[in-house]
């Protein structure tokens, strides 16, 4: 019975309390989606940058090749330039056909069984 004869001052007190919490938790919440939201975005830009320079590295390799750009040359192509190419962007790369025969990979130990196996075209 005691609460419900509270003072104004009590009554007011405690609003007052009750909106800072609220607002608190609010804000908070908005914080945390924001964060996440550009973290999301910030890797996002950052996988494209790296996509687009592995991309121009695998076209400079191409461009200086003596060799004809077609999918049988692939492999000599590539023979020691996708070890370099993968060892400068720090990634392994696979390069396989159009229709998802692997052609050739900057992993060297990769196993028989694993080579053999083909994407879907």
């Amino acid at each position: 019975m005691k609460l419900i004869k509270l003072s104004l001052r009590t009554r007011i007190f405690l609003a007052m309390i009750m909106l800072v919490i609220m607002s608190s938790i609010l804000i908070a919440a908005v914080a945390i989606y924001q964060y996440t939201e550009e973290t999301q975005d910030y890797h996002k830009q950052r996988l494209d940058r790296k996509e687009t320079a592995i991309i121009r590295s695998l076209d400079f390799v191409t461009r200086e090749t003596t060799f004809p750009v077609i999918t049988e040359n692939v492999p000599s192509i590539f023979k020691t330039k996708i070890y370099e190419v993968a060892d400068v962007h720090n990634i392994q790369i696979n390069l396989y056909d159009l229709e998802g025969s692997l052609l050739i990979s900057s992993k060297a130990d990769l196993k028989q069984e694993v080579t053999e196996k083909c994407l879907d075209p």
